[in-house]
């Protein structure tokens, strides 16, 4: 009993202390008009949440009780509030109060549950539409096997059948495991998981030889423990092909595809022009192939049938020629020629010396390599038959980290450039003098997350990089913004501006958030993003700068696929000081010595990691 009253204490004092630390440095509220605000949720949200989510916002007067849907929220001294509510399926009304000794005011708005998250009642015999596989129509070769799901009465039998044909028992799943599954259900290459709940039904469904050429409807019926039944049609219907059709198409724009695989990052170009196979379809998506083990899925608006391609029983072939290579102060340039526009592959591993490129549809062996190469960066290249049409080249190189690379086209032929590491002075009063780097204030246009006083990531990502730029411009670099608070630019267009005024290194600025249902009061710390292994260096230096200055619980520094860290040309990452819809940390990101920690350790992490590896 002693040491429950003493934990209990302890909890107590913990919350008095954040208490305090708002309260002393609590920010300037964004207040509407009539001065209560709900931040979050908005009105008409789909909120994905299963048992409860979080409703916070600010008022205007310290006198104030707030209460959502009968539930008191936690009040903060910088007059914001915080309260978890719990949740059903379908609409919710929510109903936030706003009480003082003298005045009240209730906000009302709607927010929605998807229905698939929650079980569905064993009171009815029902099919659950809201949740049903295929989920859009589908194109599947003969022998492939593709996944059934329908949602409905737990605890009920469950079958389906092909067009009104023999009916084919399913079985539930285990909604205590999670069923993450890759290519087992057709579709793209990415793992997807059941809704934890009971009631989902699986079955499985191979086309055989007599289904070729049909378009099948598949049909649900389900019994429960009364016999009574319930039915229902999928809308989506599965086109079966002949295995041994040959269905060649075009790229008819540049495509550069990105993939983690085995602890490798692959890039899979395919350059307008380049001949497929098309062998499936998902909806908008079609499946394509140069190799029987390797598909990717691309949008069907990049794919050009010619009257040419329907002549053609295979892809063609094409010799590979390797050019020599050659240098200049910041670059090596390798060349690889070849007859026809031909998909390669490039692998880079956690070895940030050594690169593999992977070229399909080769007809020949190319001659012997050429070990002219006159640039100390570049120690090998080797070359070998991978299979019956693919080569491999390794490339070798001679520092810790190529800086980065990109991928050029010239005619058919291939011309890959490797960047060398910038020249600077590290001893220097400026040691950062002659690089180049971007930093890019993250969202905008759109406002990102936001936190309790109604602050967002658009507003406050751009003072931090206000604040970096000069820290790193006082040590002598050249710094280049993707926006300010007047100017916009798209998520995609920004690795291309900082690729486009020759940047050395990308750093984007944004602050976390949370999944709905999860409390925020539970959850804090600093992260950073990388993606590509010549930039996880860059983002474990920063990441362990950012730490020592913010003294931030450690959220990890993590690979992770997002459009600002794709860039090849240089190191990118992207850092997470703080979660901005955590009451705590949402007063830090204000707090102007917490912005100037931050811009230090974000620079002092950049000078380190260029001595470690220049």
């Amino acid at each position: 009993m002693a040491q429950m009253t003493k934990s209990f204490l302890l909890r107590i004092l913990a919350f008095l202390q954040i208490l305090i630390f708002l309260e002393l440095s609590a920010p300037e509220v964004i207040f509407p008009q009539n001065g209560f605000n709900v931040v979050y949720p908005k009105h008409g949200d789909v909120i994905n949440a299963t048992d409860s989510t979080f409703v916070f916002g600010n008022y205007p007067s310290r006198d104030m009780r707030v209460s959502v849907n009968g539930f008191n929220a936690m009040l903060f001294p910088n007059q914001t509030f915080l309260c978890m509510i719990p949740v059903s399926a379908g609409s919710l009304r929510i109903e936030t109060q706003f009480i003082s000794d003298t005045s009240s005011f209730t906000d009302s708005r709607e927010i929605y549950m998807p229905t698939y998250l929650f079980e569905t009642s064993s009171k009815f015999t029902k099919i659950d539409d809201s949740f049903i596989y295929p989920d859009r129509n589908i194109s599947i070769k003969q022998g492939e096997q593709i996944a059934v799901i329908a949602k409905g009465t737990p605890g009920s039998r469950m079958y389906f059948s092909l067009d009104g044909g023999k009916m084919q028992r399913m079985r539930e799943a285990n909604h205590r495991r999670r069923y993450r599954w890759k290519n087992t259900s057709f579709g793209f290459d990415t793992p997807w998981s059941l809704p934890r709940v009971r009631g989902v039904y699986v079955g499985y469904f191979t086309p055989n030889n007599e289904d070729i050429g049909k378009v099948i409807q598949v049909n649900y019926t389900l019994i429960a423990h009364d016999e009574q039944v319930a039915t229902s049609i999928n809308p989506n219907s599965i086109h079966v092909l002949n295995d041994e059709d040959v269905n060649i198409k075009a790229i008819n724009q540049d495509i550069l595809l990105f993939k983690k695989s085995r602890g490798r990052t692959l890039l899979t170009s395919f350059f307008e022009g380049t001949l497929v196979f098309d062998d499936g379809g998902y909806g908008e998506y079609r499946r394509i192939r140069f190799d029987k083990n390797q598909a990717f899925w691309v949008n069907h608006d990049n794919l050009t049938t010619a009257f040419e391609n329907l002549q053609m029983k295979a892809v063609p072939t094409s010799p590979l020629y390797i050019n020599r290579s050659r240098s200049d102060s910041d670059h090596v340039f390798i060349e690889f020629i070849s007859e026809n526009t031909i998909p390669f592959q490039i692998q880079h591993s956690s070895n940030l010396k050594n690169y593999t490129v992977m070229f399909w549809n080769i007809a020949t062996t190319p001659g012997l390599l050429r070990n002219d190469y006159n640039d100390p960066l570049l120690s090998k290249i080797a070359g070998k038959m991978d299979r019956d049409n693919a080569y491999q080249v390794r490339l070798s190189f001679s520092k810790k980290m190529v800086w980065g690379y990109e991928v050029q086209k010239r005619d058919r032929n291939i011309v890959f450039r490797f960047n060398k590491a910038p020249i600077l002075d590290l001893d220097s009063a400026r040691p950062l003098e002659g690089m180049k780097i971007c930093i890019d204030p993250g969202h905008g246009p759109d406002d990102g997350a936001f936190g309790l006083t109604g602050i967002n990531e658009k507003i406050m990502t751009v003072p931090y990089a206000r604040l970096l730029k000069k820290m790193l411009e006082e040590r002598g670099a050249d710094i280049i913004l993707t926006r300010t608070e007047e100017t916009e630019l798209s998520l995609h267009q920004r690795p291309l501006f900082a690729e486009a005024n020759n940047s050395d290194m990308f750093i984007s600025i944004h602050f976390n958030a949370l999944p709905d249902g999860v409390n925020p009061i539970k959850v804090r710390g600093t992260s950073t993003f990388y993606y590509h292994p010549h930039s996880r260096p860059l983002a474990e230096a920063v990441h362990k700068r950012m730490l020592k200055q913010t003294g931030l619980p450690d959220k990890g520094f993590h690979a992770k696929n997002l459009a600002v860290c794709r860039i090849t040309s240089m190191p990118s990452i992207l850092v997470e000081p703080a979660f901005i819809m955590q009451p705590f940390e949402e007063t830090k990101i204000i707090d102007p010595v917490f912005q100037e920690k931050v811009c230090r350790g974000i620079a002092a992490g950049i000078e380190d990691f260029i001595k470690a590896h220049r």
